[in-house]
């Protein structure tokens, strides 16, 4: 048969891929990145299409007529043949209906298969987004048109860091090409859409002193490497403008020299195992990138016990790596990041400046200048906090004759009128979604604890009494038009989409803390009952019944630790953690809260066989019974293939690297080290199994990896393998220097000349 010239290029791209990341892709990871990459490139085509003046007609049916031409089948041509409308029934029909299968997938990747053409303009798809991404055009001799439309003026992004936002021209054209916001919905905290990068974009905010001040130490902390990465601390309380004077700065510095890098919320964990090693992996292809890491919320992200050590890991990865800087905004001065600081600046965001900034805002929206002066003129009070004062200015505007809510001129109890009065408007129509809007701002409060937005719909389906999924089946529409019901949800909550374990979960978040702190966790409502243990019980029970996999995992775990009162007693603990394991439930918050109880051994032991039986991996409570234990017994009937090279990918590799250090197993356990470490495994190996295997290694093992290292060209793309070497006798010590010789004659002399550095480094890899 012929050969298949498509495939090799995908092929290609996924090498390179797991070059950049350095390890290997299992193949869920890889098919799901795959149908990702897709998604990507048709919403870029839809993103270039918009980009073209709206007037401009024949640059528009030009653009369409060549994107048309790129594909050959129904699913791809009918959607462009439409109007290429990000909200439109035909992008949402195409993002799913051009998803194939895992299996077609496979198919594809089997020589002997022939494509039917969806999965070939599918595969075609894929390799446009990898052009994009790295500028590299492969495609040319065996599709119809390699050229590619985009916007001249944008730049392609060459880089995705996981766990975070590249604030580059293309991110910002992104946004101004898509939906358009008002000033009232960026005063009162719209997340949605890109409502507060819109803002600032579009100068909606107001600059406030400090901040050019600001600007230069961050820009002078580049010039000269010091240990600490920490350049600027921006803090005050909730609501005081942190997020928009961090958003201004990452908007400005955009065309800088350095890559702005903005971490996202609930990504933390993603950014710190894998968006940090991208970064370090560029500044050492390129020694003069630079990146500026910008952690809005440092209190939000990192406020629990494991928040803090991921923080703290975060700032302790950073050390190590040249050319990064970090801005960190906080509600306080924390003395946690302390010591990772460069200098003393430090920027306090206080209501002192609020007049100021109201009465600027004034001048730029004039129509709220006589409403400001009813609501403020007799009581001058700009001493709450600023998100506080615009969110009621922006709805003063829009409702100043509901005498119910602005009788008072105390600014407080206005913001609470408007949230009981909102909660009322919901509750009128959908008593349960008001109900689980308000219990779910209460319990926020206390315990910063995040669930998806189809669980938060299945509490609000439990509490309307209907029997009906009512609640769900029509707010899961969340760009449906024209509802006031979902407009005046969307004023408190947001919906963004993360990828947990594979799978695109939508969670919600509260568009401010406010909002929840000063609003809905201060309202004592005769309609509900009043929120307390047995509404949080209540919510377990709801939540653990309904909610999916991460949900559960972390209300249960959020509660076993912070909540213990709501519990009859550790036999009721014990009940809800088991229920969980038994619905194969493989998060492991839950996991971890149970390896914090005080089990005696034998029912430790119970857990440990029934999360076995069920497949579950988690190294969290694995580590904590091998600690405990010091035995593989549980799980020795499948040792040979948990350590065997065609499966372990099958299993994590914290996992697998458990098994390797504590198995009995020693046939099995060296014929598995001896395959890690065969010739051309660097690559495609994940680093943590390679490194250990690499210890336990018999000397000829490792002078074979060593020798397939030689041959490879672009080991050095991949150079931190070598921090297991230990080159204790001085034939050895020369051969690794020749190896890293062989690709970069100038480190090898740094290398040479910090030869006690090397052995400390590299200790006890030759036995």
């Amino acid at each position: 048969m012929d050969k298949n010239p498509l495939l090799d290029v995908v092929k290609t791209y996924i090498a390179n891929e797991e070059l950049s990341i350095g390890y290997a892709l299992s193949k869920s990871t890889r098919n799901q990145w795959i149908i990702d990459s897709v998604r990507d490139e048709l919403k870029a085509i839809n993103n270039d299409y918009r980009i073209i003046d709206n007037d401009d007609l024949d640059a528009k049916r030009i653009f369409r007529n060549k994107s048309i031409d790129i594909f050959e089948t129904d699913n791809f041509k009918k959607y462009l043949k439409n109007k290429s409308d990000i909200n439109s029934l035909h992008y949402n029909k195409l993002l799913k209906s051009c998803v194939i299968s895992a299996d077609t997938i496979e198919d594809f990747f089997m020589a002997n298969r022939v494509s039917n053409p969806k999965t070939i303009d599918f595969f075609n798809a894929f390799c446009r987004t990898q052009e994009r991404e790295y500028g590299k055009t492969l495609l040319s001799s065996i599709v119809r048109s390699n050229k590619k439309s985009t916007n001249p003026s944008v730049k392609p992004s060459k880089l995705y860091i996981n766990g975070a936002t590249i604030i580059n021209a293309e991110f910002i054209a992104t946004v101004k090409s898509g939906k358009e916001f008002t000033m009232s919905e960026f005063y009162g905290a719209k997340q949605n859409n890109n409502c507060q990068w819109y803002g600032i974009i579009n100068d909606f905010d107001v600059l406030r002193s400090g901040y050019d001040l600001l600007k230069k130490t961050v820009l002078d902390s580049f010039i000269e490497e010091k240990d600490g990465k920490v350049s600027a601390i921006v803090y005050g309380t909730g609501g005081s403008g942190k997020s928009t004077i961090l958003r201004r700065l990452a908007i400005d510095f955009h065309a800088e020299s350095f890559v702005v890098v903005w971490l996202d919320k609930g990504e933390t964990d993603e950014f710190a195992e894998k968006g940090l090693t991208i970064i370090k992996n560029e500044i050492e292809r390129n020694v003069d990138r630079k990146f500026l890491i910008i952690i809005e919320d440092w209190d939000g992200m990192f406020n629990d016990i494991t928040g803090a050590k991921l923080g703290n890991k975060i700032l302790n990865q950073t050390y190590s790596i040249n050319n990064t800087r970090i801005i960190i905004g906080d509600r306080n001065n924390n003395s946690s990041y302390k010591k990772y600081r460069n200098n003393d600046f430090e920027l306090l965001v206080s209501s002192k400046d609020n007049q100021e900034i109201i009465e600027k805002i004034i001048e730029k929206n004039p129509n709220w200048e006589l409403d400001t002066k009813k609501l403020y003129g007799k009581t001058k009070n700009y001493q709450p906090s600023l998100f506080l004062l615009l969110f009621i200015i922006s709805r003063f505007n829009q409702e100043k004759n509901n005498k119910n809510i602005f009788g008072t001129f105390e600014a407080q109890q206005v913001f609470q009128n408007i949230i009981e009065s909102d909660l009322k408007f919901i509750y009128n129509r959908y008593p349960g979604l008001a109900k689980a809007l308000y219990y779910w701002g209460c319990l926020y409060s206390n315990n910063k604890v995040f669930i998806s937005y189809e669980t938060f719909l299945n509490i609000a389906d439990y509490y309307n009494d209907t029997g009906k999924n009512e609640i769900s089946n029509w707010f899961c529409r969340w760009e449906a038009k024209d509802d006031d019901v979902l407009d005046r949800l969307k004023i408190y909550i947001n919906k963004t989409s993360f990828n947990r374990n594979k799978n695109y979960l939508n969670f919600i978040f509260f568009n401010h803390d406010i909002l929840v702190n000063s609003g809905l966790g201060k309202l004592d409502l005769e309609e509900f009952e009043k929120f307390g243990d047995r509404i949080k019980f209540q919510l377990l029970e709801i939540i653990i019944d309904t909610g999916d996999d991460y949900s559960t995992s972390q209300f249960l775990s959020s509660m076993l630790t912070r909540e213990k009162q709501i519990f009859k007693n550790q036999e009721e603990e014990l009940f809800f953690i088991e229920k969980l394991i038994k619905n194969n439930n493989k998060e492991d918050y839950h996991l971890y809260a149970l390896t914090q109880l005080k089990l005696d051994d034998e029912t430790f032991i119970k857990f440990a066989k029934l999360i076995w039986e069920k497949k579950i991996d988690c190294p969290t409570f694995w580590d904590s019974y091998f600690n405990r234990f010091k035995s593989t017994k549980i799980i020795y009937p499948l040792v040979n293939e948990i350590l065997n090279i065609d499966y372990y990918h099958n299993y994590d590799p914290a996992f697998v690297k458990l098994i390797m250090t504590l198995t009995r197993n020693t046939k099995n356990k060296k014929k598995f080290i001896s395959d890690v470490i065969s010739k051309g495994n660097h690559k495609i190996i994940d680093s943590q199994i390679l490194v250990e295997a690499f210890d336990f290694a018999v000397h000829q093992d490792k002078l074979n990896f060593i020798e397939g290292v030689l041959e490879d060209k672009d080991w050095i793309e991949s150079c931190h393998t070598f921090e297991c070497f230990n080159p204790i006798e001085s034939d050895k010590v020369e051969l690794f220097f020749k190896c890293v010789e062989y690709f970069d004659p100038i480190k090898a002399k740094e290398m040479r000349d910090s030869y006690n550095f090397l052995v400390l480094l590299f200790q006890s890899a030759f036995d």
